[in-house]
C-alpha cells in the first residue's frame, strides 16, 4: 500500500530504464559542450572587439623602362578659308582648290581612304556702321579641313607643299605616330618590371627578410602616337611653292610599375 502512494521520479534509474538513461546522458553532454563553446566564442570576440586586423608586412617598390622608336606615319590637318561677299562664291571657290589638293596628294601616292574632311562651315562674316552700330552682312566665309594619312613619311613636305600651291592656308596641325606600339609597350613594361623586382630584392636583403609573394601591383604606359606638332603656322608655312624641311625625329614609350611584396 505505501509503495502505490510514493510518487515516481521523472528521471529513470540506470536499472529500471537502462536505454533511456544512457541518451539522457548523451544529450546532457552534448548540451555541456555546446554551451562551453558558445561561451569560448563569445569571449574571444569581446578579446578582439576594436582591435585592428593584422595586415602581413609588405613593401612597395617601383620601376621604369624606357624604348625608342621611329614614327612610322603621318597625320596633317591642313585647311582652307575662303571669304567672299557672294556666298555661292565663296562655297564654289573654297570646293575647287580642295578637290585639286586632293587630286595632288592622290598623285603623291596618299590612298582616298587615307583622307577625311574633319571641318567644313559656312558662316555669314558682319559689319558695324559707324555711329549706329547697325548689323550688315560682309561676306561669307567657307572653312574646309581635311585630315590627311601620310604612310610614307618622305612625302610629308610634299604634301605640305602641294598644300601651299593650290592655295590652302591653315595648318591645324602636323603630327608623327606609330601605328602599332604594343610591341614598345611591351618591351618598356618588362623592362620596368625587372627594375623593380631588382629593386626589391635589394631592399629585402638589406632588411634581412624575403619576398614572400606579390600582393598588388599596378603601371602606366605613355601614349607615343604623338611625337611633335607643327600647328599654328597657319597660312606662313603653306605660303611658300616650295616643300618644306620636317624632321620626323624619335619618339619614347615610358612604362611605370609599382610592385607590392609580402615579407616575412
Amino acid at each position: 500500500m505505501s509503495d502505490e502512494l510514493t510518487p515516481r521520479s521523472f528521471w529513470p534509474t540506470w536499472r529500471s530504464n537502462r536505454l533511456f538513461a544512457l541518451l539522457l546522458a548523451i544529450l546532457l553532454t552534448y548540451v555541456i559542450v555546446w554551451v562551453a563553446i558558445v561561451v569560448r566564442l563569445t569571449t574571444l570576440r569581446v578579446e578582439q572587439f576594436g582591435r585592428t586586423p593584422q595586415n602581413p608586412p609588405v613593401i612597395t617598390v617601383s620601376g621604369q623602362g624606357k624604348v625608342t622608336g621611329v614614327p612610322t606615319t603621318a597625320m596633317a590637318t591642313l585647311g582652307l578659308d575662303i571669304t567672299n561677299p557672294d556666298v555661292v562664291t565663296s562655297h564654289r571657290l573654297n570646293i575647287e582648290r580642295m578637290n585639286r589638293f586632293i587630286e595632288a596628294v592622290k598623285q603623291l601616292g596618299v590612298k582616298a581612304e587615307d583622307m577625311q574632311t574633319s571641318n567644313f562651315s559656312l558662316s555669314p562674316q558682319y559689319r558695324y556702321e559707324p555711329g549706329t552700330g547697325r548689323r550688315f552682312i560682309d561676306g561669307y566665309l567657307v572653312s574646309q579641313s581635311i585630315r590627311v594619312k601620310i604612310r610614307d613619311l618622305s612625302k610629308v613636305g610634299s604634301v605640305l607643299g602641294k598644300a601651299g600651291e593650290e592655295g590652302l592656308n591653315q595648318v591645324s596641325g602636323v603630327d608623327f605616330i606609330i601605328d602599332d606600339p604594343k610591341g614598345m609597350e611591351e618591351e618598356a613594361r618588362a623592362k620596368a618590371i625587372l627594375e623593380a623586382q631588382s629593386a626589391g630584392a635589394k631592399i629585402a636583403s638589406s632588411l634581412g627578410v624575403r619576398l614572400v609573394r606579390v600582393v598588388d601591383f599596378s603601371e602606366s604606359v605613355s601614349d607615343p602616337t604623338h611625337l611633335k606638332s607643327y600647328g599654328g603656322y597657319g597660312y606662313g608655312i603653306l605660303a611658300e611653292s616650295s616643300e618644306p624641311q620636317i624632321e620626323t625625329g624619335t619618339l619614347d614609350v615610358v612604362a611605370n610599375v609599382q610592385i607590392t611584396y609580402e615579407i616575412r
